[in-house]
């Protein structure tokens, strides 16, 4: 048995925080928390009382083999180096404390490797959710890592390829995209018949919806098809988002992204331009999904293992710290169709924690400050992850 002896306890549930908590752990599961009470004779200590834990973060847009910088370029490279940048960034992320990833897109399916290698333990890293190969019209964003598509029966196919892959989820490209040069964010890539037939044929093999969509008119079509999430939405309007609370279409924010890219000297200037634009809205739309009463969660994107940066995104756009927390974590876990997996702190969940050094309560920045990890019952440091 594995006993962590926490100073506080965020459990994610939105609850107070717990002092003095003692989480008991038997192989990849939580067994109790309780505050105080005996240690059992036997078990191993981890000792946390001078820290915070929480439940894992949870990111909920990632890309791997993708990094900051020039994505066109990136996916010329050849597929054992891509793959070699995804196990330094899976490091990464469980070393910053991300315990569940979502991983929204790689070219050839790497992605399908790459959740068998986490699986097996030959992959140091957060547990993956994949998408294989997105979906995108011809042309459309993202095009160069993607599976171009035009008509129905184009789309049918390219869904039933990710079907085949055995993927958790279709990421379809609903407008164009910051990265993509000729394409606009809020601009429609499909019609709106096929996006309906697309989250029609995801829905038919029991795969959630994930859309690329900024805003837009795509923005209603995707909403009105029953998609599950909608990734970076920055330009949603107050209809939109009132009709995403309605129907439990959650927004994964993506602010930290896009915020980095403006100021990245290896990021096109063009890519450059539409992050600037995109980010003076930005906050104001997340704002408003919050008085919306929408599910945020975040997701880091090609800005691998920066949650803090989503935190206090969210932060300065009105929610409190323990909002904050609940959209890396407990909103995450939704997000992932994980919610009686992880994203809290209760027994019977996986064994996944954070321990921070200060208090998010007071300042979200504090989830930065990572002293060790618990993933799936296994104790890791910071410095061995990374070094490792």
């Amino acid at each position: 048995m594995l006993v962590v002896r926490c100073g506080t306890l965020i459990d994610g549930t939105g609850g107070p925080p717990l002092p003095n908590a003692v989480v008991c752990i038997e192989g990849d599961r939580i067994t109790s928390v309780a505050q105080g009470g005996p240690i059992p004779p036997g078990a191993q200590v981890v000792n946390a009382q001078e820290l915070t834990v929480l439940p894992g973060l949870i990111d909920a847009h990632d890309h791997l083999g993708i990094d900051m910088g020039d994505e066109h370029a990136q996916t010329l490279e050849p597929d054992p180096w891509t793959t070699i940048k995804a196990v330094h960034n899976a490091r990464r992320c469980l070393a910053a404390g991300i315990t569940t990833l979502r991983d929204l897109g790689e070219k050839n399916h790497l992605d399908v490797q790459w959740r068998r290698a986490t699986r097996e333990g030959l992959m140091v890293g957060p547990r993956l959710l994949i998408s294989g190969q997105f979906v995108t019209v011809t042309g459309g964003h993202a095009w160069f890592a993607g599976l171009e598509v035009d008509g129905d029966e184009s789309i049918k196919r390219a869904i039933r390829a990710q079907g085949k892959q055995q993927v958790d989820l279709i990421k379809v490209m609903a407008t164009g995209g910051a990265g993509t040069a000729g394409t606009e964010p809020t601009t429609p890539g499909f019609s709106e018949d096929e996006i309906r037939v697309a989250a029609a044929e995801a829905r038919r093999l029991g795969r959630p919806v994930a859309v690329h969509c900024y805003g837009g008119p795509a923005l209603r079509w995707c909403i009105d098809a029953g998609v599950h999430s909608v990734e970076h939405g920055a330009f949603a309007g107050a209809e939109d988002l009132a009709l995403m609370a309605e129907r439990g279409v959650s927004l994964v924010s993506t602010f930290g992204v896009i915020q980095a890219a403006t100021t990245d000297p290896g990021v096109p200037r063009q890519m450059q331009e539409k992050c600037r634009q995109i980010l003076e809205i930005y906050l104001d739309t997340l704002r408003r999904a919050r008085e919306a009463g929408v599910r945020v969660a975040v997701g880091t994107d090609t800005y691998h293992a920066h949650m803090v940066e989503e935190c206090v995104a969210l932060r300065d756009a009105g929610f409190s710290p323990m909002e904050a927390i609940q959209a890396a974590t407990a909103h995450g876990a939704a997000v992932c169709l994980l919610e009686d997996e992880v994203g809290t702190v209760v027994r019977g969940k996986a064994a996944d924690l954070v321990a921070v050094e200060g208090d998010p309560l007071r300042d979200v920045r504090a989830l930065a400050n990572v002293r060790f990890v618990i993933h799936d019952g296994q104790v890791h440091t910071p410095d061995g992850l990374i070094a490792g």
